[in-house]
């Protein structure tokens, strides 16, 4: 294909053009509003807590507000990602929980019992658990995703083996 060839995407319907399509995305984009960039820091600073206590969260929010030139920008589909793993690690003893609290934590996480499920409910996003390396095999729960790294887990870091691509446990 060319430079100069016209590339079109064809659904039942419609015809869309893409030729240009990052041009004109490109073109639309603006830089941040820096006021509200500075209204949105300031108001994370009058919130109780430490110092910018959540991190990236923080940085994300004031990019959000500088983007969408909102202090309230509208995210539509929120999700939270909990990735949880057994990595052999406890049998070490450096975990404060033994190996099994972990199945029992995605159990909560997956089934919308844990604290992080009271968060989504309230921000109305959903939660995905991540098998990071989980020594049970996953019971193909909803909301969870495997990677391919379930048992079984190595005894120390190592000899962990590597996550693989991630699969759907739910078809």
């Amino acid at each position: 294909m060319t430079s100069t060839t016209r590339k079109t995407h064809t659904t039942p319907g419609t015809t869309v053009s893409t030729h240009g399509l990052l041009e004109r995305t490109v073109g639309r984009i603006t830089p941040q509003d820096k006021s509200l960039r500075q209204q949105a820091t300031a108001r994370i600073e009058q919130l109780t807590m430490p110092h910018w206590a959540l991190g990236r969260l923080l940085d994300l929010a004031v990019d959000l507000a500088g983007m969408t030139r909102q202090m309230h920008p509208p995210v539509k589909r929120k999700a939270i990602v909990t990735m949880a793993g057994d990595h052999g690690v406890a049998a070490a003893g450096v975990s404060k929980y033994p190996q099994a609290v972990t199945v029992q934590m995605v159990h909560n996480f997956v089934h919308g019992g844990a604290g992080i499920n009271a968060v989504a409910r309230c921000c109305g996003a959903r939660v995905v658990v991540v098998d990071m390396g989980w020594r049970v095999i996953c019971p193909h729960w909803a909301n969870a995703l495997c990677t391919g790294a379930s048992p079984p887990a190595p005894p120390t870091w190592s000899t962990a083996r590597r996550c693989h691509r991630p699969r759907p446990c739910k078809a």
